[in-house]
C-alpha cells in the first residue's frame, strides 16, 4: 500500500491530489456492513468495519504513510508554509507528528460550511471511499461565503483518490453532500505535538 502524491505547482497552494495505490476493489470495503456511529447532523464515524479497512487504517496510524509523504520531496512546501526548518527532517517529522485516522460518513443533506482547522493542525489526508459518480468534492476556499463564491480547488474524487493540504492561511474546506447516498471518507489528521516547538 502507498500514498502516491502529484505534484500541483500552478495552484499556489499546498494542497496535491493523488492515489491510494493498494489492489483493493469497492467490494472488498463493502461500506454496507460498516458500523457507525453519530456525531453531529447528518455526520457519522465508524465503529467497526472489515479486515480490510484495518489494513488501510494501519497504514495511516504508522510511519509509512509519512515515509511516503517525504519521499514526495514535500519538505521545501513544508517550510514554505511553516517556517520551521527541523520540518524539513524526516526524523523530526516522524517525532513532533501525531496521527489520527477516521472514516466518516456524511448523509445526504450534509453541510461543512467554509471553516479552517485549529493551528496545531499541521495537515490533512482525505482518502474517497466511495465508487459512485456523483460522489460530492471537496472544496478549498478563498472566503468564508456560503455558498462558495471563490473556490481555489475542487476535487473530482474517485474511488481511492486522496487529497492532502497543509493547514493554511489561503484557504478553507467546505463540503456538501447533494446526492442522494451517503459519502465515505477516510480522514489522516496530522497533528502537531504541542511541544514541538521547543524541540
Amino acid at each position: 500500500m502507498t500514498l502516491k502524491i502529484i505534484t500541483n505547482e500552478e495552484l499556489g497552494a499546498p494542497i496535491w491530489k493523488g492515489t491510494l495505490d493498494v489492489k483493493l476493489t469497492p467490494e472488498d470495503i463493502n461500506l454496507e456492513i460498516m458500523s457507525w456511529n453519530e456525531v453531529s447532523d447528518k455526520c457519522d464515524l465508524m465503529t467497526n468495519g472489515p479486515a480490510s479497512i484495518d489494513a488501510i487504517l494501519d497504514y495511516f496510524e504508522g510511519e509509512t504513510v509519512l515515509d511516503d509523504l517525504l519521499a514526495e520531496g514535500l519538505g521545501s512546501a513544508f517550510y514554505e508554509e511553516w517556517h520551521y526548518e527541523s520540518l524539513t527532517d524526516p526524523a523530526f517529522l516522524k517525532k513532533a507528528l501525531q496521527i489520527s485516522t477516521t472514516i466518516q460518513r456524511y448523509r445526504p443533506g450534509y453541510v461543512n460550511i467554509p471553516c479552517a482547522d485549529s493551528r496545531s493542525t499541521f495537515g490533512k489526508i482525505v482518502v474517497t471511499l466511495d465508487n459512485y459518480l456523483l460522489t460530492p468534492p471537496h472544496l478549498f476556499v478563498g472566503n468564508n461565503d456560503w455558498p462558495a463564491t471563490d473556490v481555489i480547488y475542487e476535487t473530482d474524487p474517485k474511488f481511492l483518490d486522496t487529497v492532502f493540504y497543509l493547514n493554511s492561511s489561503k484557504f478553507g474546506t467546505a463540503l456538501e453532500n447533494k446526492s442522494k447516498q451517503p459519502m465515505h471518507v477516510l480522514i489522516c489528521d496530522l497533528r502537531l505535538d504541542p511541544l514541538f516547538m521547543a524541540k
